[in-house]
């Protein structure tokens, strides 16, 4: 029997590691140009 909360945790990591690609690729782009935000969400996650 499968833990759920395993898939939970796996669909968290994947939703973080696409926020942190459009974070960097935003900024990478010019188009968030907060350097300050854009660390501070880099850092967390």
């Amino acid at each position: 029997m499968r833990k759920m909360w395993v898939d939970y945790a796996k669909a968290f990591g994947i939703i973080l590691v696409v926020f942190g690609h459009v974070n960097r690729g935003l900024f990478n782009s010019g188009i968030f140009t907060s350097t300050e935000i854009y660390h501070s969400l880099d850092n967390v996650i």
